[in-house]
């Protein structure tokens, strides 16, 4: 804010600072699992595989052992801040009170920081092992985590097609749908995609909800987070395409270690003494069970 303070001078009193267009809220963290945590590494969760009754076929058999496969993911902090320095001098030629608006744009950054991290970890390598060591890759098969950008219709967008798809590899997957909450993201253009699709806008199908904004939010149970920032890459047709996430919120985790420190102080080592607002937050995220991620590859151009 420093160097472009000068844009703000004024010769008339205004009443308040509008924040230019963004995103102020996460829209992610209450669709995921969330715990605080201390220390360098932590393990959010240890994990056991499935075990099936073997059969007992004749009298005094002897038994077979059965050992259950087991896991941990990991997570260590990564460490954000933002500083904004008020110049005294800047705030005697501003008609306006700047640290409310500054603040509100700090915590409007921290809150976006949450979701990036959130949004990064759907496909990233997850760290597993006892200590930490291994890594965990996303799953690249259609047959359980993947849903072709050509599936429905030649490489589309987003569609209801894709997401009976998607419904059907959590099956598949054997996560119990009932019991889950689901949620799906979508840009903007999927938003309209979607919006376009006749088992949408056609009444005698049922199941989608929208807002009076023209908005979806939820279809069939899954619950849409809307955003601008999900992550495109080479799909499955070599063309580069928007990789949506649809995904259990038991099968993503956020931790945080410190979380929403924003302080304003007198910065008295600087000449003129002028006003530091600071933010600081220190977090990650992780996949918890490659079963419950799914990525959607949507062509949006």
């Amino acid at each position: 804010m420093t160097i472009n303070a000068p844009q703000l001078y004024t010769q008339k009193f205004s009443s308040n600072v509008a924040l230019l267009a963004q995103q102020k809220l996460s829209r992610l963290e209450s669709t995921v699992t969330t715990d605080s945590y201390t220390g360098e590494q932590v393990s959010p969760i240890n994990q056991a595989g499935k075990l099936e009754m073997k059969p007992v076929n004749t009298r005094f058999q002897q038994k077979q052992r059965s050992d259950l496969s087991v896991d941990r993911r990991w997570l260590s902090p990564e460490d954000w801040d933002l500083q904004q320095l008020v110049d005294t001098f800047d705030k005697m030629k501003m008609a306006v009170e700047l640290q409310s608006a500054e603040v509100a744009a700090a915590v409007a950054a921290r809150n976006r920081r949450k979701d990036y991290s959130i949004i990064a970890a759907f496909f990233a390598d997850a760290r597993t092992g006892k200590n930490g060591g291994s890594t965990t890759p996303f799953p690249t098969s259609t047959d359980t985590n993947v849903v072709s950008v050509s599936y429905g219709a030649t490489t589309s967008n987003i569609s209801v097609a894709k997401l009976k798809k998607g419904l059907e590899l959590f099956a598949a997957n054997d996560v119990d749908i009932d019991e889950e909450e689901i949620f799906c993201g979508l840009s903007p253009k999927g938003n309209t995609a979607l919006l376009n699709d006749i088992e949408i806008i056609d009444g005698n199908f049922s199941g989608a909800v929208r807002d009076a904004k023209g908005r979806l939010l939820a279809w069939n149970g899954i619950s849409f987070k809307h955003g601008n920032n999900y992550e495109t890459g080479t799909d499955d047709a070599s063309g580069t395409s928007r990789a949506i996430p649809m995904w259990c919120k038991s099968g993503m985790h956020l931790g945080t270690w410190t979380n929403d420190v924003t302080r304003v102080r007198e910065a008295q080592e600087y000449k003129g003494n002028p006003w530091e607002l600071y933010c600081y937050q220190s977090l990650n995220a992780t996949r918890i069970e490659e079963a419950k991620v799914l990525k959607i590859w949507c062509r949006e151009a």
